[in-house]
């Protein structure tokens, strides 16, 4: 849900090409693929938030380094 809000937003604002669009879509792919795979495995609970923790860490270090240069 996040992640889809995410993208909605930056895709209205920045537009489709904008590289914070792109990894919002990244991002919100990775987490529905998560979220089928654990379904599918019974366990969508803690592996989807395990997930999310993951893909904001990963969000946090490039807006960082972003903030760098």
């Amino acid at each position: 849900e996040y992640f889809d809000e995410s993208h909605r937003i930056r895709l209205s604002e920045l537009g489709p090409d904008h590289p914070h669009t792109i990894a919002s879509r990244s991002q919100l792919g990775s987490a529905m693929a998560a979220a089928v795979v654990a379904e599918r495995k019974g366990r969508i609970g803690g592996l989807v938030e395990a997930e999310l923790r993951r893909l904001k860490r990963s969000k946090d270090v490039g807006d960082a380094k972003e903030m760098e240069t």
